[in-house]
């Protein structure tokens, strides 16, 4: 939204006033009001006045009429008589002259025009033509240099000398085109024209002069020491909105420039106004450090984030659930299948590509796979349904979902009917919330079990990552507000495209902890660069907060040349937790027998708890600082204080796996190791 000011006028005098302002001071206008005939409009109240910023109405708090509006800019073109017959009076004239252009606004533009016999002015000469032919004309541009041009008038009448002639219907035919010529949206030009005789020299006409486009600039007319009106003057300010005067001496000459000067930079309105402020407030960000040695729960300032690519070693569980859509017995596509016997003799799950949900979409073939390997193993498999009416009234949907299994090990790996027993019922042993539709897809399911670790153990693959120091940030997010809050944002930018963007609706201060990724679960490698901005109900929007995060990046191959400290990673995950629960079970206690042995005496360890986002966000914070707490109890009871361990947990706000399907909200039910051991320098 522009943070512009638009000022209205409403009155019953014109339907469409012309209507200038300038601001003053804080909160302060001076503002003209005129009508379609340029003639100022008084009377003026409160009411009459609405003040925008944008779309944004503010209030007006007071109207005083009758003052000097100066600081409005006009523009102003004389058109002066210095033919042979002003001689008598030509001191005064131009003395009185000098008095009305200074008494203009600083802003006011003026210009001059001159009779010029053999002279013409190189700035406008173009319009000092009629029908290609040059006008006898000379004159000064518009400029705000009053002292300029006050010493152009005094040398053009003295030095030069006056005309023989008078050419006053080029004159006024030369002005109107100075004007249109250069007018602006909105100008509010005026033109004065002062003579004391017939004209007896122009190539124009009084014809000519009508057959313009009158209207949009009043022209004030001055007969000078005439005993009869000049009719040309009197048409002349009647077509143009103007005025005519006649001045008989020089002490009226003086009273009408007073009147005109009055009529340009009187009778205006000084306005008091009130805009309301928009959303304001303060955003602070600070590190929510996670590095694995830092026992400290002190949030500190982020002076430069470090990216750090790592070879780290993963453990992940092997998640034995196939996942059905509804109603269904076929496996879904996004599951990895092979298409024949004898594609699975050259299958290898140690060249499985990606990380744990890649793995995860090979179950059925790593699983296969293992069958094969020992052939003393057996499985069985169980068919659950959602308990939903849909997949209750689809008679053995179970039946159908476990063969469908079954045979995949049978015809593609070639296991034995025998050693593959098959269930059916309805809900799983340990459902998921029915009455969701999460716990629903998570429910309609074929159970793969095993009491044979071989078929059951984890994957274990490298994988290369980037890891952040610090680990997290967070984004504390504090308003002032006059008005209710529609909307906040908080936008973060690298490389001047958006990385990351939030947004909430609630007016009550905001808390955000980030991990730094984008959406795609990328890192950064150049700088970041974040901007709050807020936006009230009536759209007025303020900014809260910006500033510049450096982002150093450091790469396996410059941390080989640079000899930069490293150090060996890896990450094992437990055995996902069934819903709700944070009870170890006989796996989990089985897999930390694996981490014990993979920790040395320098060896740090950061335990990290994590859910999926089902039910209360409160609920599951808890929820995953006790599966963590659980994890550590363990390892304290084998390993003692002689480690250091370090315990957090995320509950679903850095959950690492996606959300939107089953399986990623299983492997987010879980909670990871993660074992730092420096690497001794070479």
């Amino acid at each position: 939204m522009e943070d512009v000011l638009r000022l209205e006028v409403a009155t019953a005098k014109t339907k469409h006033p012309f209507v200038k302002f300038t601001s003053v001071g804080p909160g302060t206008l001076k503002v003209m009001v005129r009508d379609e005939l340029r003639q100022p409009i008084a009377g003026l109240q409160k009411e009459n006045f609405t003040i925008y910023r944008g779309t944004v109405r503010g209030e007006i708090l007071s109207v005083k009429e009758n003052v000097e509006v100066k600081e409005l800019g006009r523009r102003v073109v004389l058109l002066i008589d210095n033919s042979g017959s002003m001689r008598p009076s030509r001191d005064d004239v131009v003395n009185d002259l000098e008095s009305l252009i200074a008494s203009f606004g600083r802003n006011t533009s003026v210009a001059v025009l001159l009779f010029g016999e053999g002279a013409t002015a190189p700035a406008a000469k173009s319009l000092f033509e009629y029908e290609g032919v040059p006008l006898k004309l000379k004159g000064k541009w518009f400029t705000t240099n009053k002292g300029e041009l006050m010493r152009y008038l005094r040398s053009e009448f003295f030095r030069a000398g006056l005309t023989n002639k008078t050419y006053l219907f080029d004159e006024v035919y030369a002005g109107y085109q100075m004007l249109e010529s250069s007018r602006e949206r909105n100008s509010d030009d005026l033109a004065i024209v002062l003579s004391d005789g017939e004209d007896n020299g122009s190539q124009t006409t009084p014809e000519v002069i009508r057959r313009l486009s009158w209207g949009s600039t009043p022209f004030y007319t001055i007969d000078y020491l005439r005993g009869e009106s000049n009719e040309f003057l009197v048409s002349l300010a009647q077509m143009s909105g103007g005025k005519y005067f006649r001045a008989g001496s020089i002490s009226d000459l003086r009273k009408i420039f007073k009147t005109i000067s009055e009529q340009i930079v009187s009778g205006g309105y000084e306005i008091k106004y009130r805009l309301r402020e928009p959303p304001r407030g303060a955003l602070t960000f600070y590190a929510a450090s996670l590095d694995i040695n830092d026992t400290s729960r002190v949030s500190t300032r982020v002076d430069t984030l470090t990216v750090e690519e790592q070879i780290v070693r993963q453990q992940f569980p092997l998640l034995t659930y196939i996942f059905f859509d509804q109603g269904m017995a076929e496996i879904p596509a996004r599951y990895h299948t092979l298409h024949s016997s004898a594609e699975s003799e050259s299958f290898d799950e140690t060249k499985i590509p990606g990380g744990a949900i890649e793995h995860y979409y090979h179950v059925l073939d790593i699983v296969g796979s293992r069958l094969r390997a020992n052939p003393q193993t057996t499985i069985t498999l169980v068919g659950c349904t959602d308990g939903t009416p849909v997949e209750n009234g689809i008679q053995g949907l179970s039946r159908k979902r476990v063969e469908t299994v079954r045979d995949y090990f049978v015809n593609i790996w070639g296991i034995s009917e025998k050693r593959i027993r098959l269930e059916t019922r309805g809900l799983p042993e340990n459902p998921s919330a029915v009455s969701l539709k999460e716990g629903q897809e998570e429910n309609r399911r074929v159970e793969i079990l095993s009491p044979d670790w071989e078929l059951m153990k984890p994957v274990v693959f490298e994988s290369r990552e980037y890891q952040s120091t610090p680990s997290a940030a967070v984004f504390q997010i504090h308003f002032q507000l006059e008005e209710s809050l529609r909307r906040w944002d908080l936008a973060i930018y690298s490389e001047g495209r958006i990385w990351k963007w939030f947004t909430g609706t609630s007016e009550h201060n905001a808390e955000l902890r980030w991990d730094w990724k984008n959406d795609n679960g990328d890192l950064p490698r150049s700088s970041l660069r974040y901007q709050c901005t807020a936006e009230d109900i009536s759209g007025l929007a303020g900014t809260i907060g910006t500033a510049t995060i450096p982002v150093k990046f450091l790469s396996l191959e410059r941390k080989q040349v640079e000899h930069l400290a490293d150090k060996d990673i890896e990450k094992i995950s437990l055995i996902l937790f069934d819903f709700n629960s944070a009870a170890l079970g006989p796996k989990n206690e089985k897999i930390l027998q694996l981490v014990y042995s993979r920790i040395s005496r320098n060896s740090s360890l950061l335990v990290i708890g994590s859910t999926d986002v089902i039910g209360d966000e409160q609920a599951n914070l808890i929820l995953s600082q006790r599966r963590a707490q659980a994890v550590y109890e363990q390892l304290v009871a084998s390993l003692g204080h002689s480690i250091p361990i370090r315990t957090v947990g995320y509950g679903e706000s850095l959950a690492p796996f996606t959300n939107s399907l089953p399986e990623g909200r299983f492997y987010n039910r879980t909670v990871q190791i993660v074992i730092e051991t420096p690497r001794e320098q070479e």
